[in-house]
């Protein structure tokens, strides 16, 4: 992963990030990008995983460009659950809920261009606007409860 170190414009992610995603559509204007005014643009192999099934999550990812094919190990089995582009994010649910990674989220058309934002760089979001952090954590709690839902129905 390439990381740049200068926070990213909003302006070109907000519209297809809050269309695509319950866990963004759910906050206000200003919430949204409070916190991707602190994501970082980071480009991923083709390959690379963004996330890792049981691992902590330290971050959730915004996706740009490229694609990213979500599979879940059931009993030794990989099963692949989605196959996501540009406006999606992925891992939010372990970031946001303290639970490991329900997914591992693999590159497939690489690079791919993500937007990063860490653990820490949420949290100053948080602290700053103490009204989304309920908002948020219901979010990750009902997304968890939906990926397992069609994980296992």
């Amino acid at each position: 992963m390439t990381e740049s170190n200068r926070p990213t414009s909003t302006a070109d992610v907000l519209e297809a990030a809050v269309a695509n995603s319950g866990f963004l559509s759910d906050l206000d204007e200003g919430a949204v990008a409070a916190v991707l005014e602190r994501a970082r643009k980071v480009e991923v192999p083709e390959g690379d995983a963004l996330t890792v099934e049981g691992e902590a999550g330290d971050a959730f990812f915004i996706v740009q460009a490229g694609r990213v094919r979500v599979t879940v190990d059931k009993a030794g089995a990989v099963t692949e659950v989605a196959v996501l582009g540009p406006g999606a994010v992925v891992g939010e649910i372990s970031m946001l809920s303290d639970r490991r990674r329900t997914a591992t989220c693999t590159v497939i058309d690489g690079p791919c261009n993500v937007l990063r934002v860490s653990r820490s760089d949420l949290a100053e979001v948080l602290a700053q606007r103490g009204d989304i952090a309920e908002k948020l954590q219901h979010i990750a709690t009902t997304r968890a409860q939906e990926t397992m839902r069609r994980l296992y129905s």
